[in-house]
This record gives C-alpha cells, sequence and structure tokens, in this order.
C-alpha cells in the first residue's frame, strides 16, 4: 500500500479493561463492543460507517479477543483486526510503528455507536496540524441531545466534550499522550467531613477543578452538584473495597443517574455518606468502584 497522505488510516478501539464491563454484563455480553444497539453491535455499526467514508482507506480494529469480534466486524465491511495490547497507549504506539499502516491516523472507538459519515467527513476535513481533537460546546450538544449525560472539560471559552477521544499519539519519536493533571490542575480544595445524619450539606463542582477531601474517621453528609471532570475526591483512612457504590435516583426526577457513596468506620463510628447528582447516564449499571469509574467516565475518587 502506498503512502498517500491524502487517504485515512482508522484505528478503531475495541478493547476493555481487565473484569467484566458493567454494560456488557448489564446485557448479557462478554464484550462491550457486541453490544447491541437497535439489534445490531456497536462495533458493526462504526465500522460501517467508517467504511462509507471515501477519504478512508483502511480501517483496523483493535481487541483483545479478535476471534469473538471477527463476526460482528465483518457483517460492518472491509475492516483488519488485530490484537491490541495491554493499554490503549501500548496498543496504538505498537500499531503506530509497524511500517505499513501509513498516515493520517483517525483514532475512535467500538462505543460509538451514532457516529455518522457527516461527523467523521467534518473532523476530517478540518483536522490539521500534527495532531486534531474534535469536541463540540457544551450549549450546541445540549440544544440537540438535551438528556444526553457527558463528560465535559473546562475552558476559559466554555465547556467542551471531547469526541474522538482518549490514547497516545506518536510524532516522530516524540510521544504524546493526555493526562487528567495536565488538562485539569486543581483550583480548590474542599472538605466533606461536614453534613450531619439529619442534614445533608449541598457543594458544588462549578468554577474549576476541586479536589474533595474525606476523612473517613469523620462523618460526611454530603449532596455533590455540577461535579465533572477534573473534580477529584480523594479518600484518606480506608480502601476502595471498604467503600460501597450503586447507581440511584437520590434527587426524586425518576431517574437513577445519581450516585451514592457510603462507607461506616468500624473503629470511630463515623459515617460517609456521600451523594452526587445527575452524573450517570440513567442505564449505568454501578456496584464497586471500577463500574462507578466506568460509568462516571473518568477517574473521580482515589484511596490513601
Amino acid at each position: 500500500m502506498t503512502n498517500n497522505l491524502s487517504r485515512w488510516t482508522v484505528l478503531v478501539l475495541a478493547g476493555q479493561r481487565p473484569g467484566p464491563d458493567p454494560m456488557a454484563s448489564h446485557f448479557g455480553m462478554d464484550w462491550k463492543a457486541l453490544v447491541p444497539v437497535s439489534g445490531e453491535p456497536m462495533v458493526t455499526r462504526v465500522v460501517r460507517t467508517l467504511a462509507s467514508v471515501p477519504q478512508i482507506d483502511r480501517i483496523i480494529v483493535l481487541t483483545q479477543a479478535p476471534d469473538a469480534l471477527r463476526p460482528a466486524v465483518s457483517d460492518g465491511g472491509s475492516a483488519e483486526i488485530m490484537r491490541s495490547g495491554r493499554g490503549i497507549s501500548t496498543s496504538i504506539l505498537d500499531v503506530m510503528d509497524r511500517a505499513y499502516v501509513h498516515w493520517p491516523v483517525l483514532v475512535t472507538t467500538a462505543d460509538h455507536p451514532l457516529l455518522t459519515r457527516d461527523m467523521v467527513e467534518a473532523f476530517l476535513a478540518e483536522a490539521t496540524g500534527d495532531v486534531a481533537v474534535a469536541m463540540v460546546e457544551r450549549q450546541r450538544l445540549e440544544a440537540a441531545y438535551p438528556a444526553n449525560k457527558r463528560t465535559w472539560l473546562r475552558f476559559a471559552d466554555g465547556d467542551r466534550t471531547l469526541i474522538f477521544a482518549e490514547g497516545a499519539f506518536k510524532i516522530g519519536s516524540q510521544v504524546i499522550e493526555a493526562t487528567k493533571s495536565a488538562l485539569s490542575p486543581f483550583t480548590n480544595s474542599v472538605s466533606l467531613d461536614v453534613g450531619t445524619s439529619s442534614q445533608s450539606l449541598g457543594l458544588s463542582g462549578a468554577g474549576g477543578a476541586i479536589r474533595f477531601e474525606d476523612d473517613a474517621g469523620r462523618d460526611s453528609f454530603v449532596v455533590l452538584t455540577n461535579f465533572s471532570f477534573g473534580d477529584l475526591i480523594a479518600v484518606r483512612g480506608a480502601t476502595e473495597s471498604q467503600y460501597s457504590f450503586s447507581s440511584r435516583d437520590l434527587d426524586g426526577d425518576g431517574v437513577a443517574d445519581d450516585l451514592a457513596i457510603s462507607y461506616s468506620d468500624p473503629v470511630s463510628g463515623a459515617v460517609n455518606d456521600i451523594e452526587i447528582l445527575n452524573i450517570l447516564s440513567p442505564t449505568a449499571f454501578v456496584q464497586d468502584r471500577a463500574s462507578a469509574i466506568a460509568a462516571v467516565g473518568f477517574n473521580f475518587i482515589s484511596f490513601g
């Protein structure tokens, strides 16, 4: 294949973290990429959309389970399947280092079933420079999809969400990898050790990336609103296995899109009751920290 820079190579990330994926488990699947949308696996819909774009010359699907995904990928169109590595960055870099993969390269994901040809062509037309990342303004997305739940990045001129997102890019010998700390340094620290069992205290994540500090040995009865990417709950005095996580309807709006976090200290008797409102998709399945992070969309809580 010639190195024709007017034709794109696309990498479709179809792997998943170790252990059961909450969404896949909810639908009785082993792999999230095979979860059906309108009766069709997500990865099939993504591959079909990409195959319809004239500017795309080659589609490569990266997954830990090539045999399991092969029929669904084939149903979408002409695409190759390669076994992915242990992580997103290493998998992408491994493929990029192979001489027969030519630039430019688009990276997207298999769990993007609403991707359309118009979206892809618009991005390819506007992508300039060494690295381009597609985003959409919050006002524009919410006008089109009012009930959409997204993770938002704060910028000086407004909030945006990533469309084509994660991973690493290699430019020559330089690796550029996005990290949460680089995107959103904390602008403020707030204690969660407030409120009482009879009166929870409302706290807001608006106004910057906030570090909410939780001492597990002290009472915490709080309700968090406007919690988004860059905010973090930092717990000390307990481990993640001691904390409980679940999705609930905590604000009484009839939608289970709120996250409940709880813990009772066996020594001090302190109770930690942390509620984060409107942070989940209504279909999210949360049973532990890992599934909570997957449902929220970023690592929002640390223990140490």
